[in-house]
């Protein structure tokens, strides 16, 4: 089990009360993931959130031909897998390993009724996630403006 202690040096769950730490510290397992080894495939049924302990994984996706491109390194203390939360609850990238990882993985159905039924929990969990996917977004538009490659002034 992990404790409320483990997840307070994670940025994700600073703030959050000690109570509702202990809550969803009952629901992470310690997974440990080998270097290039895979976590989740794209368009495939999400069905777990992740929280980076260590090491770094990579996000990528299809852009066909058989190639991917790299769209975000995650590192230590930030939450991957949140399409397990949302509908249609299908990974819309692929995570892999780049180096040995550790990461807390957590059951979306049990995380999901779990804010269902405590709602301050729910409220606090998903503010927070907004903040993930709105920085995603914007690394995904710095690099959408990278790639076309605009003339300077």
């Amino acid at each position: 089990m992990v404790t409320a202690d483990d997840l307070s040096d994670i940025w994700f769950f600073q703030g959050l009360s000690e109570k509702h730490k202990e809550k969803i510290g009952a629901l992470c397992e310690p997974i440990e993931y080998k270097a290039t080894q895979v976590i989740f495939r794209e368009y495939t049924p999400a069905q777990q959130v992740f929280i980076q302990k260590s090491g770094r994984i990579a996000i990528t996706i299809d852009v066909g031909n058989e190639r991917t491109a790299l769209v975000g390194t995650i590192t230590s203390g930030r939450m991957f897998g949140w399409s397990a939360l949302v509908p249609p609850n299908q990974w819309t990238a692929t995570a892999s390993a780049i180096e040995n990882s550790v990461v807390y993985r957590i059951d979306g159905e049990a995380l999901r009724k779990m804010m269902e039924e405590d709602t301050e929990l729910g409220y606090q969990f998903m503010r927070r996630l907004v903040a993930v996917v709105s920085g995603r977004l914007k690394d995904t538009r710095l690099q959408l403006i990278s790639l076309m490659n605009w003339p300077r002034d």
